[in-house]
């Protein structure tokens, strides 16, 4: 999925010019049902599905991961609250959502399509495309068509990040490896983290 050098602007280079960034340890927590209460410890491990980025995970899964935490079954066992880990020096693809999980819309297509397929992903931003190319990011519910579509490299710091949230009223950027788009990473994405001082940032953060 290309994203052509002139439907972007690299708003990193903003975030170095607004001072240091501030360190931080951040833990996201996620709490989720069990469809029956377990007959033994290891269906909570097994049998208890949560959400992230990257997709959907069992407990198993989520203990795989670098920034995995605990996981804690609730104490009637009807549920479990799994928490993760995350620095100010981690790149922003720990918190972003990859491209394949990134919902398009053909960008000839009418706002209230694009709204009808945000409502059934569940999401509030896609991308419009011409081909292979993104040549927009839309809001369709709040009727907002975004274009050119402000960026960062995969390799920005979650700290660098924040504060460019922080100054710049900015609530989503792509995220991309070289001039293809890696992901996208919202302020309601670093708010859901944990991550210090997006709370007052942007209260229409996805």
């Amino acid at each position: 999925m290309r994203l052509h050098p002139t439907r972007r602007i690299d708003v990193s280079r903003g975030a170095k010019a607004t001072g240091a960034a501030r360190p931080f340890v951040a833990v996201r927590e996620q709490h989720t049902d069990l469809p029956a209460r377990p007959r033994c410890s290891g269906e909570i491990w097994h049998g208890t599905v949560f959400k992230c980025q990257r997709g959907r995970r069992t407990g198993m899964e989520c203990a795989s991961c670098e920034h995995y935490l605990s996981l804690t079954p609730d104490r009637d066992l009807r549920g479990a609250t799994v928490r993760c880990l995350f620095v100010d020096d981690d790149p922003v693809s720990a918190l972003m959502t990859p491209v394949e999980r990134l919902v398009t819309v053909d960008a000839a297509a009418p706002m209230p399509e694009a709204a009808a397929i945000a409502r059934a992903s569940a999401v509030r931003q896609v991308l419009a495309m011409r081909g292979e190319d993104v040549v927009a990011l839309w809001e369709p519910e709040r009727h907002l068509r975004i274009a050119p579509i402000a960026t960062v490299p995969a390799e920005m710091r979650l700290s660098a990040l924040a504060r460019l949230f922080r100054t710049t009223g900015l609530a989503v950027v792509l995220v991309m490896a070289a001039d293809q788009v890696a992901g996208l990473i919202t302020a309601g994405d670093l708010l859901r983290a944990r991550v210090p001082g997006i709370i007052a940032s942007i209260p229409s953060a996805g």
